[in-house]
């Protein structure tokens, strides 16, 4: 099973700026592609710091389609354990240690245009530019 969490820029790429990339790695998916709550409060935190009215409209429209995929929690043990391990031995944003433990604890791919989560996940083997592969990059509880 093919699964995608779709971080920040993943889904700003994917709806804003139409990136044939992202589409192009959507397509390998064998179920509907997910995102996180920490997503959604990013883009909506987007939407209410718009600097003007033009932009406030774009950004609510890309959160009310975001809104409209699945959704994961932060709920479980395992994740907390995940990102505890994480944090302790990675220096990156707390909303990119949070995917980076939601993805590998649920075997899902994540998908992102952000350096920053290439540089917290450099165990991983990227796939060019912009995947990190289903693994397990925290020990098992």
């Amino acid at each position: 099973m093919t699964a995608f969490l779709l971080d920040t820029s993943a889904v700003i790429g994917l709806i804003e700026r139409r990136s044939a990339h992202v589409r192009g790695v959507l397509s390998r998916a064998t179920v509907d592609p997910v995102v996180s709550v920490l997503t959604l409060g990013e883009l909506a935190h987007g939407v209410h710091a718009a600097p003007d009215t033009a932009e406030r409209v774009r950004r609510q429209r890309t959160a009310d389609l975001a809104a409209r995929l699945p959704a994961l929690g932060l709920a479980g043990r395992d994740i907390a354990e995940c990102y505890g391990f994480v944090s302790a031995s990675q220096r990156a944003g707390w909303i990119d240690r949070w995917l980076v433990a939601i993805a590998s604890v649920g075997g899902l791919e994540l998908v992102t245009h952000d350096v920053d989560i290439a540089r917290l996940v450099d165990e991983v083997v990227w796939t060019p530019p912009w995947i990190a592969p289903a693994v397990t990059l925290c020990p098992a509880g």
